[in-house]
């Protein structure tokens, strides 16, 4: 291969793995997402099903730093 040629094929091949890498990346973080969610929706549903006592005392959480 001359040196054009060469250049070609090596930006396509760069090009391929990147595309692979990128995919790669994508899915792990659509994974960890999914995951997030699904331990929110946990926490949301564990806090849902506290009853509340008589008097009000703990019916409101201060979330405040």
């Amino acid at each position: 291969m001359d040196g054009i040629t060469g250049y070609i094929a090596q930006l396509s091949m760069n090009m391929a793995q990147y595309s692979v890498q990128s995919q790669v990346s994508t899915g792990m973080l659509k994974n960890v997402m999914d995951s997030q969610e699904a331990a929110s929706m946990k926490l949301l549903d564990s806090l849902q099903t506290v009853i509340p006592s008589a008097d009000g005392r703990g019916t409101v959480l201060d979330v405040r730093a």
